[in-house]
């Protein structure tokens, strides 16, 4: 009995003497470090009716980036190159209004030691819902005229037959158009009908 418990206290101490040791090579040769990573945020699982907007409401298609702190072995660290990190955004329950989401750090990359991500990241977002609206289609008239000869006023008329505009945008985009509108210059020495494009201008209330 007296035989078995000597053999347990040598493995023991055989186990920590082991430990220890390991734990000599790693702290010396290998030690822990930490890095700062810039990683792109990716959104996943958006509803299709939102949209990221900024705060004039314009829509964004970059996400930028969030910094994540990366803690691992030296040699682990000098292995991770940019692109092996994802920062996922989960978007599925979103809503327009302006959100903080918590964004999950990924290692894509495979064979590479033990990382841990310490102080998870948040990102602040601004969603807004994307809708539809018509306007009808005012014509501006800029007439040129001639001031030695009387001509009759110029006129414009839309012969498309389309004289309503259908906008699609973020809604607070949506609510700060005022009219649609379509701007003609014409010389007043002109007597003849003739069919021209012409683009239709969307102005905002402060014109």
């Amino acid at each position: 009995m007296m035989n078995i418990s000597a053999a347990g206290r040598r493995l023991a101490l055989s186990f920590v003497g082991a430990f220890a040791l390991w734990t000599f090579v790693t702290l010396t040769q290998n030690p822990e470090d930490h890095k700062i990573f810039d990683v792109p945020l990716q959104l996943q699982n958006m509803p299709a009716d939102l949209v990221v907007v900024d705060s004039d409401g314009l829509v964004v298609s970059n996400y930028g980036t969030t910094q994540v702190e990366v803690w691992a072995a030296i040699n682990t660290l000098n292995q991770i190159r940019e692109g092996d990190l994802k920062a996922v955004v989960d978007a599925s329950k979103a809503t327009a209004a302006v959100q903080q989401f918590p964004v999950t750090i990924i290692n894509s990359r495979t064979g590479v030691g033990y990382m841990s991500f310490k102080y998870a990241p948040q990102i602040e977002l601004r969603l807004d819902e994307m809708t539809s609206k018509e306007f009808p289609i005012r014509i501006e008239m800029q007439n040129y005229t001639t001031q030695s000869v009387a001509f009759d006023t110029p006129t414009a008329a839309i012969v498309s037959g389309r004289t309503i505009v259908t906008i699609r945008a973020p809604q607070m985009r949506i609510k700060r158009i005022k009219e649609a509108k379509v701007t003609v210059g014409v010389m007043s020495n002109i007597t003849a009908k003739y069919v021209n494009s012409a683009a239709v201008v969307v102005v905002d209330e402060a014109d």
